[in-house]
């Protein structure tokens, strides 16, 4: 009922004023009544818990990832780290935990979480995708959208104009003669994946990303790159050591 008394501070002073030995005023209690007709739960319920009037206190700040009813004083970023404190306090209003809430919240915008991410991760890509909507359908937003899925070293290409070596095309990677097939375009990226099970999966799950967001009446080709051995960073010898530049998988 603590959260109530923000909104009883417009009411006239008399119903603000407690009883003895610094009981809650009177008002909080007479509501307590219909709230628990309302809701079906009682104060004597709630183990712990908030109550439904003090879920609704918060409920402009729970649809977006940044949660601010979970800030201090000391927090200055926007999207602050979760402690297991705050994670406390994030439980005791809702009965699932962080992780099931933010893929709850992802289904609202058409938004799939992979399941390798981690807490922060999850909350970044959320806060991120919101504006991408602004410009969806477009190439500048595909590309935005598969660079949260897939890293910065991603890029679509559109083929609109002729070839034109060094302006429009690059030998070895985009060179296409001619104006290009209509309604085309080619998604070109670099994943530092050597291990082929997960490149699989990984290139399944690109795929369909691009086939929710592009148009579609389009048509298109994926062209991953793949780095090779580097020794201690990202190979191990016998199981994905790999020799040489860098390997195209296209479909």
């Amino acid at each position: 009922m603590k959260t109530r008394s923000k909104y009883m501070r417009h009411l006239p002073s008399i119903y603000q004023e407690g009883g003895k030995d610094g009981e809650a005023p009177f008002i909080e209690g007479y509501l307590s009544v219909f709230e628990a007709m309302l809701t079906g739960v009682k104060n004597s319920e709630l183990n712990g818990k908030k109550s439904p009037g003090e879920v609704l206190d918060i409920i402009s700040d729970i649809f977006y990832p940044g949660f601010s009813f979970l800030q201090t004083g000391e927090d200055t970023d926007f999207l602050l780290r979760i402690t297991d404190k705050k994670r406390e306090v994030f439980n005791s209003y809702f009965s699932v935990d962080m992780d099931e809430f933010l893929t709850w919240m992802a289904g609202w915008m058409s938004l799939v979480l992979k399941d390798d991410w981690d807490l922060e991760k999850k909350r970044e890509v959320i806060a991120r995708i919101i504006p991408i909507y602004k410009i969806r359908g477009t190439k500048e937003g595909l590309e935005r959208y598969l660079q949260i899925y897939a890293g910065k070293d991603t890029s679509v290409y559109e083929f609109l104009e002729p070839f034109q070596v060094g302006v429009t095309s690059t030998v070895g990677e985009d060179s296409i003669v001619g104006e290009g097939r209509p309604y085309y375009f080619q998604v070109n990226m670099t994943l530092p994946i050597p291990d082929p099970d997960i490149l699989e999966k990984e290139e399944q799950a690109i795929r369909d990303v691009i086939e929710m967001e592009k148009p579609a009446h389009t048509d298109y080709d994926l062209i991953i790159q793949v780095p090779t051995l580097e020794i201690g960073t990202h190979s191990t010898v016998g199981v994905d050591t790999l020799l040489g530049g860098l390997i195209t998988r296209q479909k």
